[in-house]
């Protein structure tokens, strides 16, 4: 995760957040525009996340839940104030898997990878606050084909020729969709840590909860070879997470559907 060092007055912040600031450095750690993210390294570290106001709610409370099952960093603070939303987690510590320290051993990270992966998937989830992440894309999924929009691109890593072929395969194959284990929404190379080379944790659970595990698998296969730049590490991830609980159909179901939700 890349970090630039900013200057930020702890006046111009709620009086909470008053205790996370030490008068040295902040990072701004911001990977996406829909919120701004900082680590501040007071202590052991924590991130400091801004959103509108109610956005980072379903975040914050997964964030807690997942802490809780042992993947993820615990929740110090969420809160609304004014027309924002504040959440504080303490820092994972360790590297993610774009380090340079993870690019000069890939093979070594991708057992790691395949078996924290395996290990969320099949964590206890009878009480996940949030469930049904991926057939909540379906509708969407309906709607953007209706209007003509879709990933072009996501299309053709599926193998699918066209977007009426991916429709089709959307509407024909959706009843193979299993919504029955913890799925981190998001399972990219950015989002794991690891320590000394063993798992410490998943960060940015924003879109996790219960979902089909092929969503998951989608995006862990696709950062494999975005990230590495190798296609060699897909069927040795397979294999590490185990080929019991893979099916391609259901994979190309998930990509299909993210075709016209992405």
């Amino acid at each position: 995760m890349n970090k630039t060092p900013v200057t930020l007055n702890p006046a111009h912040f709620p009086q909470q957040l008053s205790k996370y600031f030490d008068g040295g450095e902040v990072f701004d750690a911001s990977c996406s525009n829909r919120a701004k993210t900082y680590y501040l390294p007071k202590g052991s570290g924590y991130y400091l996340k801004i959103g509108q106001c109610g956005s980072l709610e379903k975040q914050a409370q997964l964030s807690e839940y997942f802490a809780k099952k042992g993947f993820g960093a615990a929740v110090l603070e969420y809160f609304s104030f004014g027309e924002s939303d504040y959440m504080v987690t303490a820092e994972v510590k360790g590297v993610d898997g774009t380090h340079e320290t993870i690019l000069a051993e890939p093979e070594r990270f991708c057992d790691i990878f395949s078996a924290s992966l395996r290990a969320l998937h099949e964590a206890n989830c009878s009480d996940c606050p949030v469930s049904g992440v991926t057939s909540a894309l379906i509708p969407e999924a309906h709607s953007k084909y209706e209007s003509g929009t879709f990933d072009a691109w996501m299309l053709g890593y599926a193998d699918i020729s066209s977007p009426e072929e991916g429709y089709a395969l959307l509407c024909k194959t959706a009843h193979l969709l299993k919504e029955d284990t913890h799925i981190h929404g998001d399972a990219c190379l950015p989002n794991i840590i690891i320590d000394d080379w063993k798992f410490s944790g998943f960060i940015d659970f924003e879109g996790g909860g219960m979902g089909d595990r092929h969503f998951d698998l989608l995006w862990a296969i696709w950062s494999l070879e975005f990230n590495l730049k190798t296609k060699k590490l897909k069927e040795r991830f397979l294999d590490g997470y185990g080929r019991d609980a893979f099916d391609l159909d259901r994979l190309k179901l998930c990509t299909a559907i993210q075709s016209f939700s992405y």
